[in-house]
């Protein structure tokens, strides 16, 4: 059989993608242009045969490296092997998305919340990675170093910006420390990695929402939330913190959860 010879523009023009593509699946191994005299690339139908199938598994979202050991499998395991794994990591991403989904809309209900200045009393269970301290700085070596730790496991979509305070006589709250948390619900579901975060949970918040300033460096007067504790008959049992729900160009909307015992 003969076979026909295809340049790169014959390639991009079939397949809709760029010469930098191709020129990507060259290097890394995938197909295997011919040089001629001049320089240029050319292809015969192995090739097209083979890009054909390289974007028909990238469109089942295989990486490369995978699509490279389907390609140099000798036996039907092997093969069955990639798909069975590429299924499952399918499973996965489409469990993230359903999670993604569901915090998106959390963060609009706690919106409509915040604008109706609901006031309700909830339970709180969240996994806490500490980013900085008023008493210490930053943690570890490095700014910031729970972003990473995070980001590690790709579970930084998930978390949320919280703010620990001490409270005050006068029933004000200064910041003491802020980081990153992700709720129990989330760590169970996509069996995060928990060494390094902190267990908090709480069997009673009372919680209500406060806009602050971005730089966070004002105290938060909570006398209102006190004196309606009291009148309810609660008692304060742990420090407040704040979870953010919206950054603005000057501000921060944040829920203010406050840990309570009913008292006896």
């Amino acid at each position: 059989r003969v076979q026909n010879m295809y340049t790169s523009k014959d390639l991009q023009k079939i397949f809709r993608i760029g010469r930098e593509t191709i020129r990507y699946y060259e290097k890394i191994g995938i197909i295997h242009g011919k040089v001629n005299a001049t320089k240029y690339h050319y292809y015969d139908d192995l090739d097209i045969e083979n890009l054909a199938r390289i974007l028909k598994y990238r469109e089942f979202k295989f990486p490369l490296q995978q699509i490279k050991k389907l390609r140099s499998a000798n036996h039907i395991s092997d093969f069955q092997f990639v798909l069975t794994n590429q299924i499952k990591h399918l499973k996965s991403e489409i469990r993230i998305d359903e999670i993604l989904e569901t915090r998106l809309t959390w963060k609009m209900n706690e919106l409509v919340a915040y604008s109706k200045g609901r006031k309700s009393f909830i339970k709180d269970d969240f996994y806490y990675d500490l980013a900085y301290s008023e008493e210490h700085g930053f943690a570890g070596n490095d700014k910031y170093p729970n972003f990473t730790n995070l980001s590690k496991t790709s579970d930084f979509p998930f978390s949320d910006f919280i703010a620990f305070t001490k409270i005050t006589d006068n029933d004000e709250l200064s910041f003491t420390n802020g980081g990153t948390a992700i709720s129990k619900g989330i760590v169970d579901n996509l069996s995060i990695e928990t060494n390094q975060l902190v267990h908090h949970s709480f069997d009673c918040i009372y919680q209500s929402y406060r806009v602050i300033s971005q730089r966070m460096n004002d105290t938060l007067n909570i006398h209102p939330e006190v004196a309606l504790l009291n009148k309810l008959h609660y008692q304060i049992c742990n420090c407040p913190y704040v979870r953010q729900i919206a950054i603005l160009k000057n501000k921060r909307i944040v829920q203010l959860n406050i840990p309570v015992n009913k008292s006896i």
